[in-house]
């Protein structure tokens, strides 16, 4: 009995469509950047003293990252910490160090954008010091 020709067709393009299919998405994969890089990011931090004065000023620096950079005095590190919660402000496990014991309160803001997530957060500290300890040196400035 003859096997009809007419099937080799339709299986051969159904395997080149498998083929050509598979290899978009490989191709597509390659052009997506590591997990750990940190994203473009460009954020606003300040520290708001409870009681303004010539000693306690509101400070400001800004943070760049992807690559790192702007006025923030350890931008490496703090785009390095960051990006290891993924911009994530809440998720920062606290410095190993002490936080000295004096009363002058401030309240840290985080303003921007993170990838392509805004970004607005607040915390309030005991003071500056305790500031860049709970927050692992991303408001040591």
């Amino acid at each position: 009995m003859r096997r009809p020709r007419r099937l080799v067709l339709p299986v051969l393009a159904t395997t080149a469509f498998a083929a050509t299919a598979f290899a978009v998405p490989a191709t597509a994969a390659a052009a997506v950047p590591a997990a750990t890089a940190a994203p473009e990011a460009s954020l606003m931090l300040t520290i708001v003293p409870d009681e303004l004065s010539e000693t306690q000023p509101v400070t400001t620096v800004t943070l760049e990252c992807g690559p790192a950079g702007g006025s923030h005095p350890a931008a490496a590190d703090a785009c390095k910490l960051l990006a290891a919660v993924d911009g994530d402000f809440t998720k920062i496990e606290p410095a190993h160090a002490a936080c000295p014991e004096y009363y002058a309160p401030v309240t840290v803001v985080a303003t921007g954008n993170w990838g392509d997530r805004g970004i607005a957060v607040s915390a309030r500290y005991t003071n500056r010091d305790c500031a860049a300890v709970g927050t692992d040196g991303v408001f040591a400035f």
